[in-house]
This record gives structure tokens, C-alpha cells and sequence, in this order.
């Protein structure tokens, strides 16, 4: 898969029919096929990607903070904001069939000309390569938009799920932080590192 311009120019309304017309922020979509597509997150669509992540509470704690509020989600998406418009990180929302699944972000390093790769999926669409697909997309774009050369990704030995993402999209496992972070009062993990140059994409 590659970009064609519809796909990657920052536009009002998305080429998709996955966004139905009220769910539609202005100046940031991205299709990725008929039923999918990643929305800038923004501020007004906080209150849905709080309860998305209130929903998954439990299974994300372990892996990221469960301490948040709907505010605490606002202001995040505001500040990501304002890094989308410096150039910094590209942060999406997932949206498929018209509801908010997931998220996917980029955060870009000008100076190395790379982009590290976040992603999540609500427990009940798992296993539908809705990440896969998503994530695909996204490197399509900031290689495209930013000149990102190589992309990579960072994720707990333990999370088995987030690192089949990676090694499905054709990322090579380079090595292991140990003890790399920790979650709340959890037990430092060790995490795996994966990275793609762009020339090495397999789906080009």
C-alpha cells in the first residue's frame, strides 16, 4: 500500500465513509480503506476516547497510567494538538464503521528523520488487523508528509499483541531495554525495540 494525494493531504471532510458527517473535526483525516480511517485527536473527542479507554481500564493498566479523567484525556489531546501543528507527533484516533476504536500516533524526531509508533485497540475489536492496517497507513504518511526515514517501535516484552503489530508490518526486533519503565506501582518491564527503515517496507 501507498498513499495516493486524497489520502494524505490534510482535508475537512475524509475520503472515507467511515466518519459519518457529525463526527467529522476539521483539518486532519486519513482514509486507510472504505470502513477505516485515523482522525486527528482532538480536543472534542475526548469524551469518547475517555470511555473507550475507561472501558479497557483493567487491561491497559498494565501498560499504561489508569489514573485519568475525561479533563486529564482533553488536555492530553490539546497538547497533542498543538505538537501536530509544530510538526512534533502525528496523534490519530482509529475509526472504524464510525466508532472510535483505538488510537495510533507518531512521534517525529526531525534531527534523526525518524517517527516511534504508540498504538492501542479496544479489547473488543482485537484480531480484525484494524491496528495493523491503521499503523500501515500512518507510516505511509509521515514517510510521505514528514520525509521519516525510518519508524520504530517500543512496547513490553510481555505485551505479545503490540509486538505481533510490529513484526506483521515487517519490523525487525533489534534489541531489549532492560528494566525500561514502569506502570504506576507495577514492577519495572523490560521492553523489546523494533524498527523499519522505509526503504525496507514490505508493502512497496
Amino acid at each position: 500500500m501507498t498513499l495516493s494525494p486524497d489520502q494524505i493531504v490534510p482535508t475537512a471532510t475524509p475520503p472515507t465513509s467511515a466518519l459519518p458527517a457529525d463526527q467529522r473535526p476539521p483539518g486532519f483525516a486519513l482514509a486507510v480503506d472504505d470502513d477505516l480511517a485515523l482522525l486527528l485527536r482532538a480536543p472534542h473527542l475526548a469524551a469518547r476516547m475517555f470511555a473507550l479507554q475507561s472501558a479497557d481500564k483493567d487491561r491497559l493498566a498494565q501498560w499504561a497510567t489508569d489514573e485519568m479523567s475525561e479533563q486529564s484525556v482533553r488536555d492530553g489531546a490539546a497538547a497533542a494538538l498543538a505538537g501536530f501543528a509544530a510538526g512534533r507527533v502525528v496523534p490519530t484516533c482509529i475509526c472504524w464503521r464510525g466508532e472510535i476504536v483505538g488510537a495510533a500516533s507518531a512521534r517525529l524526531d526531525a534531527w534523526s528523520g525518524s517517527a516511534e509508533l504508540g498504538y492501542f485497540i479496544s479489547a473488543d475489536c482485537e484480531g480484525r488487523g484494524l491496528v495493523t492496517r491503521s499503523v500501515r497507513a500512518l507510516i505511509d504518511y509521515v514517510a510521505a508528509v514528514h520525509d521519516v526515514q525510518r519508524c520504530d517501535i517500543q512496547a513490553a516484552v510481555g505485551n505479545t499483541r503490540s509486538l505481533a503489530v510490529a513484526e506483521r508490518l515487517g519490523f525487525h526486533r533489534e534489541g531489549v531495554l532492560r528494566s525500561a519503565w514502569s506502570v504506576g506501582e507495577l514492577p519495572r518491564v523490560d521492553a523489546a525495540i523494533y524498527g523499519l527503515p522505509m526503504t525496507e517496507r514490505p508493502w512497496i
